[in-house]
């Protein structure tokens, strides 16, 4: 029995190497094919978040689920609410960072709504969300910002099921594999971005280079061609979230550790 499972264990991590080494690790029933190595400049899914998120979330054939993930999402609707004018980066200099949030704006989308809503209650009366604010909140409800995620997942497979994009079963439809294709190749193209596209992109750029965990490798092309401000609304954007994510984080395992003693 010990050989079965050891000749088994040796067939699975050769397999992994094969996937990865080959870049054939992507699901065929998400895209039709295992290997993308296409790029484009066309914003995919029609910038929605969600489904981007969904598709960033399974698109792998064998995957891990990633903190750093978790804290991209977070980053990317930041950004996106910066440059929506929902919310206004007040920094102070000291690699801290607060956000003056709007309580006069209005969401279509419930599930948008909710982490806005976290956001409002861990600033307080004033709705002004400093980091070292957020990072106290995060500690105290972790477990509400850490399941959000999962939320998240869920709103993108709703919006890919009724564009006709995903099938109940999972599998995307023949035209939707063309579509989710597109994530990857857009993906793909962030990764060896050396310049910004044109004004009215730059907001579907940002927000999606964010969620696919892509602007360091932007780095070049935002410091060179950003106007300071919105470079300004970048850095906030990551500071955030990573301050919220990470003390989410530490305190989920902390709780995981009290409860194994």
């Amino acid at each position: 029995m010990k050989y079965v499972f050891f000749i088994a264990l040796v067939g699975a991590v050769l397999y992994l190497a094969y996937v990865f080494l080959t870049g054939q690790k992507y699901r065929k029933s998400l895209f039709g094919q295992s290997k993308i190595d296409g790029k484009t400049a066309d914003v995919p899914l029609r910038g929605n978040v969600f489904a981007n998120w969904y598709v960033e979330e399974n698109a792998l054939q064998f995957s891990l689920r990633s903190t750093k993930n978790e804290r991209n999402l977070l980053c990317a609707f930041i950004l996106k609410w910066i440059l929506e004018g929902r919310m206004t980066v007040i920094p102070d200099g000291r690699r801290r960072v607060s956000l003056r949030l709007s309580l006069d704006t209005e969401f279509t989308d419930r599930t948008e709504m909710s982490l806005y809503e976290m956001l409002i209650a861990a600033a307080g009366k004033d709705a002004v969300l400093g980091s070292k604010e957020f990072r106290q909140w995060a500690r105290h409800e972790f477990e509400i910002l850490g399941e959000y995620p999962r939320r998240a997942e869920v709103r993108g497979r709703r919006y890919l099921l009724s564009r006709g994009w995903l099938g109940e079963n999972g599998k995307a439809t023949p035209e939707g594999m063309a579509e989710l294709r597109k994530v990857i190749e857009f993906r793909n193209q962030l990764g060896s971005l050396t310049t910004l596209p044109r004004e009215a992109l730059w907001k579907d750029y940002l927000v999606l280079g964010a969620l696919f965990g892509r602007l360091g490798k932007m780095d070049k092309a935002l410091k060179t061609q950003l106007p300071g401000e919105l470079l300004l609304a970048v850095q906030a954007a990551q500071l955030m979230a990573d301050e919220g994510f990470t003390a989410a984080e530490n305190e989920r395992l902390e709780d995981e550790q009290k409860r194994n003693q």
